[in-house]
């Protein structure tokens, strides 16, 4: 599927480039903080989850927003489904439940 040039074009590169410099400051902040010199360090962690975020964010580029228009009932109806079930059988952590827990990661439904 090739990537149409008016994608690119109307894309804000100041801002991508703003979060990204953002994005490296705090990970040599977290660097600095937590630099104790043994196995994986949070920053590693950290460099991955923004190589997550920048993956995430082409595929989003790339989508047509219109397709989602179209299945809007069907999300809509998969978020009340996640909510219901994090009321019902979602873990308490620290006594609320607000998680999904998914292996190494927590999905929390409210945010969409």
């Amino acid at each position: 599927m090739p990537i149409d040039r008016r994608l690119l074009i109307n894309i804000d590169w100041m801002l991508v480039g703003a979060c990204l410099v953002l994005s490296a400051i705090g990970v040599a902040t977290i660097l600095s903080a937590t630099h104790a010199g043994r196995g994986l360090g949070l920053e590693v962690k950290q460099v991955y989850w923004i190589l997550i975020g920048v993956v995430a964010l082409l595929i989003s580029v790339t989508l047509d927003y219109r397709r989602l228009t179209d299945r809007a009932l069907i999300l809509y109806v998969f978020i009340v489904a996640a909510l219901i079930y994090v009321l019902v059988l979602g873990p308490r952590i620290q006594g609320t439940r607000r998680w999904i827990l998914l292996g190494p990661v927590q999905f929390q439904p409210s945010e969409f």
